[in-house]
Formats: structure tokens, C-alpha cells, sequence
């Protein structure tokens, strides 16, 4: 048996160990915590059309004062990305005074710092009501993204705005100022990498290869007919890493076997015989076209057979004739 067989044995009932899964490793944990401000200290805040400025924090909480509508954001530092893992965000805080919404947003990067067109992911806030406390509420933010291809890193953004309802003038028709707070308890983000536990699958080869309980030799007669010389010692499953549909069938001694799934898209034929015989893989619709071509070129045949019958006298007719013709040209 090769290395890595086209066909190959394995038991007829799979280990537990022999299970494939997915699993994810915990590779990375970025924390921001108000039980260390001082972890704040790379944020930044930003008002519209005007420039970041490091986020400035009094007991955990940044202020917005503006009109109805108006917004503010704060951003993380920049979180580098490992592509095909997934990070999650979570997040939550308190609101206080005017503020309206809260959601996050996670901005990707590419090379030279550039930002990736439609690439953001959005996410509003969950808020509940703060029992005793007038205007005061907590929020929290859970969400998740897989980055691009082309994604280096990311931040994530947390915008909130003063409530756009509120009355935008005072009686004197002067603009009415508000003023609300949002504090941050903690933002925490985390990667994980999901990846094929193949270890039941490294299992199931290697076993196979170096425990058979079957010889095998395996023979290619066309793409779509093989032969597998077996000499078993137990029940088996003749398992390939053919991709093979429902429409491929084994027949062992004349008993026709359909293939059954194993791992992944493998399959495998359950045989459950033993001693050495041959195993016949066939592709049915190939076997049915052959059938078929076979009757069509018999059909022709007797169909022109019966055409010669009837039409014997108007034949022997002609070749008399021609017969007759050959005579008189002799002479």
C-alpha cells in the first residue's frame, strides 16, 4: 500500500478518536478596564471636522455637549489581525444625561494605513433603564467579524449622540445645549483561530497503513471502472479519497454495495466479507450508457436484418439484372 493510497482499509466501525472537529485556540486578549485608566491612555476621541485628540477621561466617563444630533466617537488603538480568525468585541459602560444611542463600528486597514472600503461592521447598544438613578443607563456591545484577506489590523470605534428629539430651541429661540456621558467599563478583544483537529483523520490513515487488515492491490481499467483485489482477515470499509457520488456502487460476489459517507466528503464501501476476492467499482450511469450502446447497435442490426427479408426478392431482382447485363456485355 502507498503512502498515501487512492483506496485504502480501515475497521468497519470508526473510533471515537477517529473524530474530526473543528476547535478554536484563544490567541490573542486585548483588555481596556476602568480598574486601570491608565489603559485609556492610546484612545481617542473625535468631534465632527475636528481633529483626534487623545480620549480624556474624569471617572471613567467622556462628556458630549452640543446641540440635538450632534455626535462623538472614541476609537481603540490599533489591533493587528491574523486572517482567517475570528475576534470578538465585547464591551459595556454607563450613559448618563442626554445621550441617545451608542454603537460600535470596527474599521479595517490595509497596507499604508489605508482604510478598506466596506468593510465595517456595525453594532448598536443594548441599553437598560438604571433603577433610581434619573437618566442613567447601561449599555453593552457584543459583536464578531472575520477580517479580509487584505485586512492588517483594525480599531474599534464606539459612536454615541445627543438625542435628536429633544427640542432644539428654548423659548427665547436660542439653541438649547445638552450634555451627556458615556463611560466605559471595560471593551475587551478577543481572537480565535479556529482549525481542523485532524488528529482522528491522521489516526485513520496511519493506522490503515501500518495495521491493514486487508492486502490490497488496486488497478485503474477506465475513469470510470476500478479493481480492488482484497484478501481480508475481518469485515472492512474500502474507504477513497476519490470524490465518488451515489451513482458509484461495489459488487463483491454479485451483491452490489452503495458508497457510505465517513469523514469530510470521503467515502467508503462496508464490505463484510473476508478472504480474497475482487471488489468491482463501476460508475452505473457509464455501465447503464455501454448497455444501452450495445442494445442500439443490436437493435440496428436486426432492424436491418428484417429490411434484408423483406426485401430479398426486390435484392435478388437487381443482382439478376445485373447478372443478365454482365452476360450481354460478354458477348
Amino acid at each position: 500500500v502507498d503512502s498515501k493510497p487512492s483506496f485504502y482499509v480501515s475497521i468497519l466501525t470508526p473510533s471515537q478518536e477517529s473524530s474530526i472537529s473543528v476547535v478554536s485556540n484563544l490567541t490573542l486578549q486585548e483588555q481596556w478596564t476602568t480598574s486601570n485608566l491608565s489603559s485609556f491612555n492610546n484612545w481617542e476621541e473625535f468631534l465632527p471636522n475636528q481633529p483626534a485628540s487623545p480620549l480624556k477621561q474624569d471617572d471613567s466617563y467622556t462628556n458630549l455637549t452640543g446641540a440635538p444630533g450632534i455626535w462623538k466617537k472614541i476609537q481603540s488603538p490599533s489591533v493587528l489581525t491574523q486572517y482567517r480568525s475570528i475576534y470578538s468585541i465585547s464591551s459595556n459602560g454607563t450613559a448618563k444625561g442626554d445621550i441617545f444611542n451608542a454603537h460600535a463600528k470596527i474599521v479595517q486597514y490595509g497596507k499604508d494605513n489605508n482604510t478598506l472600503e466596506t468593510t465595517s461592521v456595525y453594532r448598536n447598544a443594548t441599553f437598560n433603564e438604571v433603577e433610581n438613578l434619573k437618566n442613567t443607563r447601561n449599555w453593552t456591545i457584543n459583536l464578531s467579524f472575520e477580517p479580509r484577506k487584505d485586512t492588517k489590523f483594525f480599531k474599534t470605534q464606539i459612536w454615541f449622540d445627543i438625542n435628536p428629539q429633544l427640542p432644539t430651541h428654548d423659548e427665547n429661540k436660542k439653541i438649547k445645549m445638552y450634555t451627556g456621558y458615556l463611560g466605559i467599563d471595560d471593551c475587551v478583544v478577543s481572537q480565535d483561530l479556529p482549525f481542523l483537529d485532524a488528529s482522528g483523520f491522521d489516526s485513520l490513515f496511519n493506522k490503515t497503513v501500518q495495521n491493514q487488515i486487508a492486502t490490497l492491490s488496486v488497478q485503474d481499467m477506465n475513469p470510470t471502472k476500478i479493481t480492488a483485489t482484497v484478501n481480508a482477515t475481518k469485515p472492512f470499509v474500502l474507504a477513497t479519497s476519490y470524490v465518488l457520488d451515489d451513482s458509484w456502487v461495489a459488487t463483491v460476489n454479485g451483491q452490489q454495495i452503495k458508497p457510505s459517507p465517513l469523514y469530510l466528503g470521503f467515502v467508503g464501501f462496508q464490505i463484510n466479507q473476508t478472504g480474497q476476492f475482487d471488489v468491482l467499482i463501476e460508475y452505473k450511469p457509464q455501465t447503464w450508457f455501454v448497455y444501452a450502446s450495445v442494445i442500439s447497435i443490436a437493435s440496428v442490426g436486426v432492424i436491418f436484418a428484417i429490411y434484408l427479408y423483406i426485401s430479398r426478392d426486390s435484392i435478388r431482382n437487381i443482382f439478376t439484372k445485373i447478372g443478365k447485363r454482365k452476360s450481354e456485355a460478354s458477348r
